[in-house]
């Protein structure tokens, strides 16, 4: 660990470079990125990062800063306007997926229920689909306020929904139990609810208070 702010180092300048060499070429920015961890981290690059806690904390700290940039581009009101072509293309894709994915892997031998439950896992993953590096994609290419920027913006959003309620319910599916899911269910909803009035009513305020000091901003950013 006393090797982390090295490690950070070396990770923001690789990803620099490789991020404006992706850039220079035109290709998307988060391939750079991703070549850039492959190039320092142990497995199939030069081992200059190789610290599996310093690996876990810097991955952990850029996902949160990709998410934190996503969350200040989406506009909820744009996202609801879309109307029913969004709740039936957002709530319908996963469930669709999901199905056809436990007819393939069932039809494959993998098992779905009990302490075998391989195809379940797999059908749920092929349902789900990466918000970060679609959003980051579509932020590159400015397409994010178009119609069909927003439509996948929000069927992302809705398959987020999806992951948190299944990471809820995963630690009962091979042994299924009533009171841990209602549990699991209630505390995600609360957790939810809570978060979205705080960031409409006091945060707003918070805001409103500070916006003309940058670096409190900065700060209250971070630290919310």
């Amino acid at each position: 660990m006393h090797h982390l702010l090295n490690d950070i180092g070396i990770a923001v300048l690789t990803a620099t470079v490789l991020g404006l060499i992706a850039h220079w070429l035109r290709q998307p920015i988060i391939l750079g990125y991703l070549i850039a961890g492959a190039f320092v981290g142990p497995q199939m690059g030069l081992g200059l990062i190789h610290d599996a806690e310093s690996i876990e904390i810097i991955s952990e700290i850029g996902l949160i800063l990709l998410l934190f940039i996503i969350g200040l581009e989406l506009d909820v009101k744009a996202l609801f306007a879309s109307g029913k072509q969004l709740l039936v293309a957002g709530f319908g894709q996963f469930l669709v997926c999901v199905a056809m994915g436990v007819a393939l892997f069932a039809a494959l031998g993998y098992g779905l229920a009990g302490s075998s439950s391989d195809g379940l896992y797999l059908a749920l993953m092929c349902g789900l689909s990466s918000t970060a590096v679609v959003v980051k994609l579509l932020y590159d290419k400015n397409e994010l306020d178009t119609l069909p920027g927003r439509m996948t913006l929000g069927i992302l959003v809705v398959q987020d929904i999806y992951a948190i309620f299944v990471l809820a319910f995963q630690p009962n599916f091979a042994n299924p139990s009533v009171a841990p899911i209602a549990k699991a269910l209630l505390a995600t909803v609360l957790l939810l609810v809570a978060g979205f009035f705080f960031s409409k009513f006091v945060l707003r305020w918070v805001f409103s208070s500070i916006a003309k000091a940058p670096e409190m901003v900065v700060a209250v950013s971070i630290g919310w």
